[in-house]
């Protein structure tokens, strides 16, 4: 209430007052120092600097960057490279709540780039994913002479489509070569339409990785059928502890007349199988089935028009939320209808904790992270929703009315737990000259602010503008998104890069 009020005298005697904080804050001529006092207090850790390498999109690459950079914060000064706006990149560094940030063009800057990378005293590369960057970016760690490491989070190495889906948006099984590049001819991802030699020069990078880091058995195997030469360590993500005892599945009694809740995870796009999703629930409904599905986030094609008992969406949710958002829907069973060989999956991650049966498709990860646990179905990821609907009203009857308790699957099951802490290099603890110093204080005044130009700027101020814009109406008249189906899938996607702030190549 004070602070009302001072605020109100404050305006009244000086009306310019916000105008001219917000022109210092824009300014800020604090700002070299700043920049410089963080990056002392990055070199005198004598912690040992590690770059990671990554793309600008969300999900579970981003969460595992987020959960790695705070392993090991204790160990080690963490600088993440990745994709910014346009042809420039940003350098940030990951501790917490700081704001250290350097941006660099892509083809100009590079050296610029470099030459920071090893006054800073990187000591090693570790490449998270390399969408968004110029190809020169494979080789960073050798341009300043260190060691790097690759963690497959996807497929990319293997098929620039990421993950080795095929226009249907669907397993493609992994085909001939041949096959391969019609595929790319019909939608070219990242400018190659050569499958061989998109492989080759992943091929020649992963070869010299000390280690390419695979967070599942399925993962490994699948990079090592196209890389055999790689150094592949199986090593799970960080977000469930090893000696954590997962919950055994509680199974909620299913009364006679009552409906199987079914319910889905996360953001669904095609390859999550959203689609198969709201084609169960139209026969669902069609058929009269005892079946009710929850997705609990949201899917990229609009679904209102079906009844909530039937299937109720719940929207989009923060992480923190997720276990209890589960809770609360009172699921029989979790099920995961993805349509492409996930590496890992954070949900199901989540759906093992909050100790639920959970159905899986036979590919990716799912399997294995499954294996030998109660209470849970392992199916084909190609079904039909027909056959999806039949095999839920068949374990409803079966197991959730008669009692019947399921086979287990597997027979056996393995931990593995690399520890990231051994992978850190030493520290470098050299001393710099005060021409070095002098070089850092250029580089910062450089490389401290985005180098956009006048019209750089207007292009991104009315993306700003127009993108929340756009979600508003898209979310307000839902007919809206239909109209984006006129264009190709190559013009929808150069649509969604423009509001990102890039252009696909």
């Amino acid at each position: 209430m004070r602070k009302d009020n001072a605020m109100s005298i404050l305006r009244r005697l000086y009306p310019h007052c916000k105008l001219l904080v917000s022109r210092h804050r824009k300014k800020e001529p604090t700002q070299l120092y700043r920049l410089m006092a963080d990056f002392m207090r990055i070199y005198t850790s004598h912690r040992p600097v590690i770059l990671f390498v990554t793309h600008r999109l969300h999900g579970g690459t981003e969460r595992h960057i987020r959960e790695l950079s705070l392993h090991l914060e204790d160990d080690a000064e963490v600088l993440v490279l990745r994709p910014y706006l346009w042809d420039v990149v940003v350098l940030e560094w990951t501790r917490s709540e700081e704001r250290f940030r350097l941006y660099f063009r892509k083809d100009h800057d590079y050296p610029a780039l470099l030459n920071f990378l090893r006054l800073a005293g990187t000591g090693q590369v570790h490449f998270h994913h390399l969408f968004g960057h110029n190809p020169k970016i494979r080789n960073i760690a050798a341009d300043i002479g260190v060691p790097f490491d690759f963690t497959v989070h996807d497929y990319y190495a293997i098929c620039p489509r990421i993950s080795l889906t095929s226009t249907n948006n669907r397993y493609c099984g992994e085909p001939s070569e041949q096959q391969c590049n019609a595929c790319l001819q019909l939608e070219p991802y990242a400018g190659s339409t050569n499958i061989r030699d998109w492989r080759e020069q992943n091929r020649a990078m992963l070869q010299k990785a000390e280690r390419v880091f695979a967070p599942s058995e399925d993962a490994a195997r699948r990079i090592r059928n196209y890389f055999k030469a790689a150094r592949i360590v199986l090593a799970p993500h960080l977000d469930i502890e090893p000696e954590i005892n997962l919950p055994d599945p509680k199974v909620a009694p299913l009364p006679q007349g009552k409906k199987l809740r079914i319910v889905v995870i996360g953001a669904m796009s095609k390859i999550k199988g959203a689609d198969i999703l709201e084609r169960c629930a139209i026969l669902t409904q069609k058929h009269n089935l005892p079946l009710q599905f929850h997705l609990i986030g949201y899917a990229y094609k609009d679904m209102a028009s079906l009844p909530d008992d039937v299937l109720s969406i719940h929207g989009e949710y923060a992480d923190s939320d997720l276990q209890q958002l589960i809770l609360e829907t009172r699921p029989h069973v979790i099920w995961f209808p993805a349509q492409w060989p996930e590496t890992y999956s954070y949900t199901l991650s989540t759906a093992l904790m909050s100790g639920f049966p959970i159905i899986a498709p036979n590919i990716g990860a799912f399997a294995e992270r499954l294996n030998q646990r109660p209470w849970s179905w392992i199916c084909p990821w190609n079904w039909s929703a027909d056959e999806w609907n039949n095999f839920f009203v068949q374990i409803k009857t079966d197991h959730f009315m008669a009692g019947l308790t399921p086979n287990v699957i597997g027979n056996t099951r393995t931990t593995t737990n690399y520890r990231y802490l051994d992978y850190v290099q030493a520290g470098n603890c050299r001393v710099l000259a005060q021409s070095e110093l002098s070089e850092v204080h250029h580089l910062l005044m450089e490389h401290g602010r985005t180098p956009f130009n006048l019209f750089e700027r207007v292009v991104l101020d009315s993306r700003i503008i127009l993108d929340p814009l756009l979600r508003l109406l898209m979310y307000t008249f839902p007919v809206i998104r239909k109209i984006g189906g006129i264009f190709s899938p190559r013009h929808r996607r150069m649509f969604k890069a423009w509001l990102a702030g890039r252009w696909p190549s």
